[in-house]
């Protein structure tokens, strides 16, 4: 094919592609046809979001918040005679006259939040150990929600179990087991085991109460802490709350009845009374207690008593 053919050709194709292009562009724009103000109803500029930030500012300014009081069921409303009689209970023995006897002599102890509130007098929260029973079993859910929640406000504890684990700093008690019945030899071997690492610190820094608690109890240590007030750590005492009255066990002589705190809620031990109960734990709980029992904590009143 001649040159000069063959260049003609290649403009023809570029003028065609052009004319196509603008053609094509011409097409669009009177197919759309859109002006700019119909879209403005869609534009939101910033200061669109000002004015109407002002506006909701200006309508929450005109809302009035009402404070409302707390009050206490237990402390506030102290009317004994809220509730009518009833033919099944007797008139001594209403819910009234249960909280005046029995729960308003917590009020002053455990107040609800308002301000006066007092701290603890005696003790700080350094001065205690808290002594926590747990199991393997526990150890990803009510272990670590003790460790994560009002046990990670805490200076001095242990946990008490058979295995260890990497995520909880357990004091292994070895062949203690992992069942009901092993909390007798957790709580047992485990405040020997306490009593030894406590001897190794210098006096200062030894703690003077213990708090035993299992891993699914919820502690509040500042109102914890009041129940000692005016208590001496360097006596004997075993304190604690929901006391049941059972008699001991085994080979203890004589067969006496003891009031022990339930473990259900924890309870107290001063420095003084473990000094006195160490040199007897073991074989307490290996020769005298019955091995087929797990109340622990009527066990260890036994002992102190």
């Amino acid at each position: 094919m001649p040159f000069g053919h063959s260049t003609m050709s290649k403009k023809c194709y570029l003028l065609m592609c052009i004319s196509c292009f603008v053609f094509i562009s011409v097409i669009t724009m009177l197919i759309t046809n859109v002006k700019l103000e119909n879209l403005n109803q869609f534009i939101y500029t910033s200061f669109t979001f000002i004015q109407q930030g002002k506006t909701l500012h200006e309508h929450a300014s005109n809302v009035s918040l009402k404070a409302q009081s707390f009050e206490s069921f237990i402390c506030d409303n102290i009317n004994t005679n809220r509730f009518s009689a009833s033919s099944t209970t007797l008139s001594n023995d209403s819910f009234d006259i249960y909280r005046k006897n029995t729960l308003e002599k917590y009020c002053k102890i455990v107040p609800i939040p308002r301000s006066g509130w007092e701290n603890a007098k005696t003790y700080t929260e350094k001065d205690i150990a808290f002594v926590i029973f747990t199991a393997a079993s526990f150890f990803h859910t009510r272990a670590t929600a003790t460790r994560d929640t009002w046990l990670s406000r805490i200076t001095n504890y242990y946990f008490l179990s058979a295995t260890p684990y990497p995520y909880l700093p357990v004091t292994v008690v070895p062949g203690a087991g992992e069942d009901k019945l092993s909390n007798m030899k957790k709580l047992f071997y485990g405040l020997s085991m306490i009593y030894q690492q406590q001897m190794k610190l210098s006096p200062s820094n030894r703690q003077k109460w213990f708090y035993i608690a299992g891993c699914d109890t919820f502690i509040l240590p500042h109102h914890l802490l009041k129940r000692l007030d005016g208590l001496d750590y360097t006596k004997p005492i075993l304190i604690g709350g929901h006391s049941g009255k059972r008699q001991c066990l085994g080979k203890t002589n004589p067969k006496i009845t003891v009031e022990f705190p339930s473990g259900g809620a924890g309870f107290f031990l001063s420095m003084k009374l473990l000094e006195i109960m160490q040199p007897h734990l073991t074989n307490f709980v290996d020769n005298i207690w019955p091995r087929t029992s797990e109340i622990s904590d009527v066990a260890l009143t036994c002992l102190a008593t």
